[in-house]
């Protein structure tokens, strides 16, 4: 069976399925080798940083499966995998520690200003004074987004001393320890908003200048989901505007968006490379249910 990989993923999983199929390793490989490959292909494994088109499956005449390493379904046409009998699965919830963790992390950098007074080191300036910054106790955390991973992060940081409000999709959680507010709410009244949620027809450029305005000035906003649930202009106008935030954190940042760098470069906005599920321990469970799935569709 052969099985095509055309995104990285962690060199323990690619060593064991070089042991279960006749693997076909391609990463950040041209669209044009891509198609190449997929014609004879049987399994297909891919990540968030090609979009699977309908075309792309119609070549892949041999196409048995397609896996997709993460979480999103936004990138994959699902219906039409399902029309054509093709198995779809994604690997769900292996990362969630990985990205709960690393939120919680991203939110200490930004409360106690560790990113500009990195740089400011590297710069040549003192500025102790200036860089003073605030304890996590005591703070409002705004989730937007309540699935497994917003869950997660408010599990790690409670004890913490933080108060939590969350916003859901589905709505308010029966049985929730915490307080349900609608988005204007969250974001008026939070000191810290984690924003962790697919991205479809109804969250693409959900955070957008209204929204921008009601955050306090001394706030963080951390979007850990996916980069086109910000919008990017509505940003730009904000700070533009003279309005202010203590910081932004951008993790799904992609090769693709590296043009929005310099539109933020005066202003506490900082571009990270989709860091949220890159740990050891993640991958390596990605590539354990991985393993998981080509065993059942080889049955």
């Amino acid at each position: 069976m052969k099985a095509l990989v055309i995104d990285p993923l962690s060199p323990s999983t690619i060593e064991r399925l070089k042991t279960e199929v006749n693997l076909c390793y391609i990463p950040n490989s041209s669209l044009l080798k891509v198609v190449e490959q997929l014609k004879d292909t049987e399994v297909l494994i891919l990540r968030s940083s090609h979009i699977l088109t309908k075309e792309m499956v119609d070549i892949a005449a041999q196409l048995k499966a397609v896996i997709r390493a993460g979480n999103g379904t936004e990138n994959i046409p699902i219906e039409y995998l399902q029309q054509k009998n093709i198995y779809f699965s994604n690997i769900r919830n292996v990362s969630d520690n990985s990205v709960a963790e690393y939120a919680i992390g991203l939110i200490i950098l930004g409360l106690r200003n560790l990113f500009p007074a990195w740089k400011s080191v590297n710069e040549g300036r003192w500025e102790k004074e200036q860089l003073i910054g605030n304890e996590i106790k005591g703070k409002t955390l705004g989730l937007l987004g309540f699935g497994n991973i917003g869950k997660k992060i408010a599990d790690l940081i409670e004890p913490l001393g933080v108060t939590i409000l969350y916003n859901n999709v589905s709505g308010e959680i029966m049985g929730s320890n915490h307080k349900y507010a609608n988005k204007e709410e969250l974001f008026r009244k939070s000191d810290i908003i984690c924003i962790q949620m697919p991205l479809n027809s109804n969250t693409n450029k959900l955070v957008d200048y209204q929204l921008f305005q009601l955050m306090k000035s001394t706030s963080i906003l951390i979007n850990l989901s996916r980069y086109e649930i910000l919008n990017m202009d509505s940003l730009e106008k904000f700070f533009n505007d003279r309005g202010k935030l203590k910081g932004v954190y951008i993790d799904p940042f992609e090769k693709k968006y590296f043009d929005d760098v310099q539109r933020f470069v005066n202003h506490p906005v900082y571009f990270l490379p989709h860091l949220g599920a890159n740990t050891f321990e993640a991958q390596d469970r990605i590539g354990e249910d991985i393993s998981k799935i080509i065993k059942k569709i080889k049955k």
